[in-house]
C-alpha cells in the first residue's frame, strides 16, 4: 500500500519511521524533528518541537512493552518518549562511565527479545542498554578496546536467535545472544565487500541483507558461519625439481634439501 504523507511531513527530508501500537506513524526528519501522523483522522502532532527540531533524527524504535518510542539523534544522543504522558528522558553521554553511552552521534536502534536496546554510534561503537535499568546505568559498550575493529557503527538488527548483527566500514559484525563479540564478516571471510555503512536486516531462512555500492546485498549466514573442513590433496612431491617421490615417508640424505610439494585445496567457502 502506498502512503502519501500530508504536506507538513514532506517539508523536511524523511530519515526514519516507526509505528506505535495505535497505528500512528512516527516520522523522523532532518529539519523538522519528529512528526507523528494518524492515518485515520489525519491529525499531526509534534513531540516537543524545541527539543527535537534542532537535531537530525536518525533512528526511531517503538517499544511495545514499555509503550514508548526511543529516539536517536545525530548530536544530542538518545531519548525516550513516553507515549501516555508525553514526557521525555534523555540518556546522556558520559565517556568516563563504563555504564553510559560514549557518543551522542546515534545512527541506529533495535530491540531484542530480552528487552535490551542496541544502539549504534559514530565514534562510540555499539552499546547494549538494559531498559529496566535507570538512565546512566545498565549500558554495556563494545568499542576498540573490546575487540571492535571500528568505533563507527552504522546499522543494527536482531536476528532469529537474538544474535545482533551490525555494519561497519570494516565489515558486518556479530554479537551472540550471550553478549559475546564473535567475529566480523568481510572479504577475508568470503564476502565480496568489506565496507558496509548502511542499515541491515535479518531475513527468513537465516539470511542477512544490507545495501552496499547502491545495490542490495544478501548472504546466507550458514554459508559463512558454519564450521567446515577443507580437503588437502597432494599431487606430487619433487626432489630437486626433477625426481618425483611416490612415498612421502621417504628418508632424505643431508644434501637432499630442495623439495617441492604441489597440492590443491578444495574449499567452496573461503575466497582463497
Amino acid at each position: 500500500e502506498k502512503i502519501s504523507f500530508p504536506a507538513p511531513l514532506n517539508k523536511g527530508t524523511l530519515t526514519c519511521m516507526t509505528i506505535d501500537n495505535k497505528g500512528n506513524y512516527w516520522v523522523g526528519t532532518r529539519r523538522n524533528g519528529i512528526l507523528v501522523y494518524n492515518p485515520v483522522n489525519k491529525a499531526i502532532w509534534t513531540p516537543d518541537k524545541n527539543l527535537f527540531e534542532p537535531h537530525i533524527i536518525n533512528a526511531l524504535q517503538f517499544d511495545g512493552k514499555n509503550n514508548c518510542v526511543w529516539v536517536g539523534t545525530h548530536t544530542a544522543g538518545l531519548f525516550n518518549v513516553d507515549i501516555n504522558s508525553k514526557t521525555f528522558t534523555r540518556m546522556r553521554r558520559d565517556d568516563s562511565s563504563p555504564n553510559s553511552f560514549h557518543s551522542s552521534l546515534i545512527n541506529d536502534i533495535t530491540q531484542d527479545k530480552k528487552n535490551n536496546l542496541w544502539v549504534t554510534m559514530l565514534e562510540g561503537g555499539i552499546a547494549k542498554y538494559l531498559i529496566s535499568e535507570p538512565p546512566g546505568k545498565g549500558v554495556t559498550n563494545y568499542e576498540l578496546q573490546n575487540g571492535l575493529p571500528d568505533n563507527n557503527v552504522y546499522g543494527v538488527t536482531a536476528g532469529e536467535d537474538d544474535d545482533i548483527w551490525f555494519t561497519t566500514s570494516k565489515g558486518i559484525g556479530l554479537i551472540t545472544a550471550d553478549g559475546q563479540l564473535k567475529s566480523f564478516f568481510n572479504k577475508e571471510n568470503g564476502l565480496p565487500y568489506s565496507k558496509f555503512q548502511q542499515s541491515i536486516a535479518c531475513l527468513p531462512g537465516r539470511k542477512i541483507a544490507s545495501t552496499v555500492e547502491n545495490s542490495l546485498f544478501c548472504f546466507d549466514i550458514n554459508m559463512v558461519t558454519r564450521p567446515h573442513q577443507s580437503t588437502l590433496i597432494i599431487n606430487q612431491v619433487l626432489l630437486r625439481d626433477s625426481v618425483q617421490l611416490k612415498n612421502i615417508n621417504h628418508k632424505f640424505q643431508f644434501n637432499q634439501n630442495t623439495i617441492r610439494l604441489d597440492f590443491v585445496m578444495i574449499d567452496f567457502v573461503s575466497p582463497a
